[in-house]
């Protein structure tokens, strides 16, 4: 897959977002959503890469690091709130859940 890497924000914290350039699909790297909301990464893995749906359109995406190339976990933009939607809130940290939610 070719792609344009960016950080976007999510929540004050910036993640990947990997833009596939034929398909304009874009990626968001699975491991810094959950470093950013405090959730286990191996818990999710299995979570995702058991359910067939994530499962299917996950992908593992290698991006140029000042550590040397590493290969991303990824999630399409368009599954990631329904993810999201499925994670228990007393997974989050703290500060997550007690967070106000935009309009309150």
């Amino acid at each position: 897959m070719s792609n344009e890497l960016q950080k976007i924000d999510f929540h004050g914290d910036e993640v990947f977002a990997l833009k596939d350039e034929y398909t304009g699909e874009i990626y968001v790297s699975v491991r810094e959503i959950c470093n950013s909301l405090g959730l286990n990464f191996s818990g999710q893995y299995t979570k995702l890469t058991t359910d067939p749906v994530y499962n299917e359109s996950l992908r593992h995406i290698p991006i140029q690091t000042p550590g040397g190339k590493q290969v991303v976990l990824s999630i399409p933009s368009v599954l990631l709130q329904g993810w999201l939607f499925s994670i228990q809130t007393n997974r989050l940290k703290p500060e997550i859940r007690e967070k106000p939610r935009s309009g309150q």
